[in-house]
């Protein structure tokens, strides 16, 4: 499966190879909180972020329960994120800042490669084995951007 996180102002669209919208991911209020909606509409995960420490961290939330813990370990030296959830312990591990490899419990299921735009934005796409895809998996790409590309501390 190939999924394609576009950027557009606050939010992010979600598409697959064909250009059609799977998901998008929109701010909510001033708080700073994402929400995922599939193309129906219908609110799926939320996601919060912390930039209080030297490397984020952020909340993937089911149900307003915590889903995916994922916490940026390193952005420059060998830069990855690490996710701790109800599916196992994912990694997202870098050796440009470009591509990423994503593991889950040490078994290769995809991959996320950030794209430049002509205005500066990042774009990224995701291919991920079918069998290991999960809803929430595009907020990582989202970790990314907001760890490596929009993140300055």
């Amino acid at each position: 499966m190939v999924l394609y996180i576009i950027p557009k102002g606050s939010k992010y669209t979600v598409q697959d190879e064909k250009g059609r919208i799977i998901y998008t991911i929109k701010k909510k209020g001033f708080g700073g909180k994402l929400q995922l909606f599939d193309a129906s509409g219908y609110e799926m995960y939320t996601m919060t972020s912390d930039f209080s420490e030297k490397h984020p961290s952020f909340d993937i939330l089911l149900d307003d329960k915590p889903y995916i813990m994922v916490k940026c370990k390193s952005r420059f030296l060998d830069p990855s994120l690490m996710g701790q959830g109800n599916m196992g312990m994912y990694w997202l591990k870098s050796q440009d800042r470009i591509r990423f490899d994503m593991t889950r419990n040490d078994v290769y299921i995809g991959s996320i490669r950030a794209q430049s735009m002509p205005k500066g934005d990042v774009q990224f796409e995701m291919k991920i084995n079918d069998k290991e895809f999960d809803d929430a998996l595009p907020f990582f790409a989202v970790c990314i951007d907001f760890s490596f590309y929009k993140y300055k501390k």
